[in-house]
């Protein structure tokens, strides 16, 4: 891998790494991987994860306390269940959202595409032979590094017949690199 430093100073890992792999023949292939978000990637569902577990904690304590009759006005404690539930709700769909997405796609030497989320589960395996579009969307999201700021992210949608599938959202240039490997992927298999 190569290494390169940004106009912060922050350290950066290239986006594009070979990696070989057993074949079923037991020969030896090269899986390109493609990765559209660096393993910042990985923090936001955990950290997310954690503060619902907390939610979740204070949700059961809460309920405890109104069923056992220990508060003395059980209106504001159904409400604080409703505002917990609400909260739980919220952080539980982004946890998921995070990690129905993709943030590396290796494709292999017959040009099987395996989509891989955050934890590096795969989300997905797409044939060699099966139709596939790649559509790229630009959003602006507010992020918190020591102080909320708001910058451009893209994040790139592969679509499969009926399935889509989002990546992580990263900068516009980690993006730009990943989708022109991809594209490059669907022309030679062409």
């Amino acid at each position: 891998m190569v290494e390169r430093r940004t106009a912060e100073g922050r350290n950066r890992i290239a986006r594009c790494s070979a990696v070989s792999t057993d074949c079923a023949e037991g020969g030896m292939s090269s899986t390109h991987r493609v990765t559209f978000a660096g393993s910042f990637a990985i923090i936001g569902p955990v950290v997310l994860a954690m503060f619902l577990v907390m939610a979740v904690l204070g949700l059961a304590g809460l309920l405890a306390l109104l069923l056992t009759g220990q508060l003395d006005s059980p209106g504001e404690g159904w409400f604080g269940v409703a505002v917990l539930m609400g909260v739980a709700g919220w952080i539980g769909w982004t946890v998921l959202r995070g990690l129905r997405s993709f943030r590396v796609v290796e494709v292999a030497a017959d040009g099987t595409w395996t989509l891989r989320n955050p934890l590096g589960l795969a989300l997905a395996r797409i044939p060699p032979d099966a139709p596939r579009t790649l559509e790229g969307y630009r959003v602006k999201i507010w992020s918190y590094v020591g102080t909320y700021r708001r910058f451009t992210a893209d994040y790139l949608e592969v679509r499969c017949g009926e399935r889509r599938l989002r990546s992580c959202a990263a900068p516009p240039e980690d993006h730009a690199r990943a989708r022109r490997q991809l594209e490059q992927s669907l022309a030679a298999a062409d």
